[in-house]
């Protein structure tokens, strides 16, 4: 059985996340505080908020296996030290449906990235500001938020209104701006951003 520690300040919310995770046979645990957790789980979800923003820091600091950030708007503000001094594996927006949710619980714990399409843009935002993205042209860009978030080429130049060939000329300026060969090691190099 899984073991998945919750923290989140909102008490109605951290409900909710304990009661849908618990139907899909998880252990759940509340943290309340730091102290607790320095114990082993399979996956920490955290709801980021400006209040608890320090206790958010410590909980992460201590733990050793894979963060889901819980953010929302009220994130914004502090987005990039959410990525890089909390460094989620992946993200979910707190207005999302549950689906999401369970969703990106599924993946994370098996250790595969999710970020939820609300949050890719701030993460773009971020990524902007980050070594890798620098010499990446503002198509490149939008390219690369939709691959994070798991598009194919075709959903690419579907969402886009480019050709499926314009997509992969760009993916492989992509590739090569960033020193990756391919999709797998492109998301490799941004899983990196968030994992220790």
């Amino acid at each position: 059985m899984r073991e998945i520690a919750v923290f989140e300040a909102n008490e109605v919310y951290r409900q909710g996340i304990v009661s849908v995770l618990s139907k899909e046979g998880f252990t759940l645990n509340s943290l309340d505080k730091v102290v607790s957790c320095h114990l082993k789980y399979d996956l920490f979800i955290i709801g980021f908020s400006e209040e608890q923003i320090e206790t958010c820091f410590q909980i992460c600091y201590q733990r050793s296996s894979p963060l889901l950030a819980i953010v929302d708007e009220k994130c914004r503000s502090f987005m990039n030290e959410i990525v890089f001094k909390a460094k989620p594996f992946s993200f979910f927006h707190r207005a999302s449906p549950v689906s999401i949710l369970l969703r990106a619980v599924h993946l994370t714990i098996r250790s595969q990235r999710f970020v939820d399409q609300k949050v890719a843009p701030w993460l773009l935002d971020v990524y902007k500001r980050g070594p890798e993205t620098k010499l990446l042209s503002d198509r490149e860009l939008s390219i690369l938020k939709l691959v994070i978030v798991g598009n194919s080429n075709k959903e690419i130049a579907r969402k886009l209104y480019i050709s499926l060939p314009t997509v992969k000329f760009h993916l492989k300026n992509i590739y090569q701006k960033t020193k990756t060969a391919n999709r797998k090691e492109l998301m490799a190099l941004y899983s990196n951003l968030f994992i220790e």
